[in-house]
């Protein structure tokens, strides 16, 4: 991933297998505007422990927001590769991460920072009731500026696989998410069609919901 951080620098993250044990591990880069190395940081290794990756971008003040998936010892569900948000500082040091790793897969889609710090986390949750028939659902979670989950709201039919993949803040301060919905149950060779939602502020489909 590249973008142009708050210093007007190049920014560079991706996946690395450099290390010491070739387990991979998140890599980041920052570049001056001629191409100059200002630094190179080799993040969250772990031995005998793989990444899937981080995507990495300038947080509005200052630092930068990431999410990614990595093997962890804290996972405690079935899921090996846990998604995870975080924040490095100025000089990619990482102040705080906040996984979602519950008792089955949980994946991190795609995160926004809202003007005040507050972050928003869309994805897709597989942690629905063991006696429903539908596959997963789709998520929106509030995380505070320092990475505390504030709240969370799925959104599912009865049946089939329900996905929220991105997001936007729409004028009247709520969100519009967009994803897919599959009948796997009638259609399973389907590849599903587009599924918009328009919520309020604090992710609610009906009014105070929470």
């Amino acid at each position: 991933y590249i973008s142009i951080d708050n210093d007007n620098q190049i920014f560079l993250s991706g996946l690395t297998s450099d290390t010491p044990t070739q387990n991979t591990a998140t890599i980041v880069l920052k570049l001056d505007t001629m191409g100059n190395e200002i630094f190179r940081k080799t993040l969250l290794y772990t031995p005998g422990k793989d990444h899937c990756g981080a995507y990495i971008f300038p947080a509005l003040e200052k630092g930068y927001i990431m999410h990614g998936c990595m093997d962890t010892i804290i996972n405690e569900g079935e899921f090996d590769l846990p998604h995870y948000v975080g924040k490095l500082d100025e000089e990619a040091n990482i102040e705080w991460m906040t996984f979602f790793n519950e008792a089955r897969e949980k994946w991190v889609a795609n995160i926004y920072e809202m003007s005040d710090g507050h972050i928003m986390v869309v994805g897709i949750d597989k942690n629905h009731p063991e006696t429903a028939v539908n596959d997963n659902s789709g998520f929106l979670a509030k995380l505070s500026p320092q990475g505390e989950i504030l709240w969370q709201r799925n959104y599912q039919g009865l049946d089939n696989s329900w996905q929220i993949q991105d997001m936007c803040l729409t004028l009247d301060g709520g969100f519009a998410l967009v994803g897919r919905y599959r009948n796997i149950i009638d259609a399973p060779d389907n590849h599903g069609d587009v599924w918009l939602l328009k919520v309020d502020s604090m992710g609610c489909l009906e009014p105070e919901c929470g």
